[in-house]
């Protein structure tokens, strides 16, 4: 499921990110995120019966592990907070990191480094 709301976190503002069902544990943050699609084939026996067959498909990527997902004390419940907040994790979607990398201002920083690098290379086989 992907939601369209945001996640409430604590310490942040409400992010666009997924809640990923897989551990959250220390090192992990800022791991990329792949998710890949099942391809199923119904393929014919020789008896005339459908077999299905599944294999993988394509590999996308999903986003960067932000961490642990703990439900905010505003929507915890006993019984939900026990069930829900067992190994999920906060994905931020592969889009945020598009945005963030495509910055203008990153964008003219790098350019800035490209430029400053070949001059440097230009420099050294000069010598």
């Amino acid at each position: 499921m992907i939601p369209t709301e945001r996640i409430p976190v604590e310490e942040f503002d409400p992010m666009e990110a997924y809640l990923a069902e897989g551990r959250s544990i220390g090192g992990l943050s800022s791991s990329p995120v792949f998710v890949r699609k099942t391809v199923n084939i119904n393929l014919r026996g020789s008896g005339g019966e459908y077999l299905p067959l599944a294999g993988t498909g394509k590999i996308y990527f999903l986003g960067l592990m932000h961490g642990h997902w703990d439900v905010p004390k505003s929507l915890e419940t006993t019984t939900q907070a026990e069930v829900v907040n067992m190994g999920v994790s906060i994905v931020v979607r592969a889009h945020k990191i598009w945005e963030v990398l495509n910055h203008p201002g990153l964008v003219e920083k790098r350019r800035k480094g490209d430029e400053w690098f070949a001059e440097e290379k230009r420099q050294s086989e000069g010598k």
